[in-house]
């Protein structure tokens, strides 16, 4: 279809030509040569190749969304607000530790099994849902953390083996 401009349509034995046809794709790179596109096929497309999120990139942008939460929280106490960093770090060593165990990769029974940065997201949405009134203390605050990242996280698993991997990593 993309050489010749469309193709041979074997019951009527003749050329069907497909005219102002634009056809995007995307995926992933695989670190194995298993599912690798030919060239032949990679000629046709444009090649846009986005990097993934550095530590200090994630750290910045969560960092800066609690601080704009905190605020939103109004009055809150400063021992609250000084967590905000630890958050943060917690937050994106759970989800670097989870995304890289082994044993939590995607399979075919567990395909669902695809974690990725808008499951940090998710969980600073879900502590965005937070007010003043219920965060009192700083153990308010890690208990609604745990929560979000159980939800995100916890949730989505299928084994009880893998849930204790994450609630380890919760743990630590």
């Amino acid at each position: 279809l993309l050489d010749r401009g469309g193709f041979y349509d074997l019951e009527v034995k003749e050329f069907k030509i497909i005219q102002d046809l634009t056809i995007l794709a995307a995926f992933t790179i695989n670190s194995s040569s298993e599912g690798s596109l030919p060239l032949r096929l990679l000629r046709h497309f444009h090649m846009f190749f986005i990097e993934i999120y550095d530590q200090e990139s994630l750290n910045k942008i969560y960092t800066n969304i609690m601080e704009w939460n905190l605020l939103c929280y109004g009055s809150i106490s400063k021992n609250i607000k000084a967590m905000r960093d630890s958050i943060v770090q917690a937050t994106i060593f759970l989800y670097s530790s989870i995304k890289n165990t082994k044993k939590l990769f995607p399979t075919p029974q567990k395909a669902h099994y695809l974690f990725n940065i808008r499951d940090i997201s998710k969980v600073f949405q879900g502590l965005t849902k937070g007010s003043a009134k219920f965060l009192k203390t700083e153990e308010d605050l890690l208990k609604l953390w745990i929560h979000e990242n159980q939800r995100v996280f916890k949730d989505r698993l299928v084994s009880e083996e893998d849930r204790k991997i994450v609630q380890d990593l919760l743990d630590k």
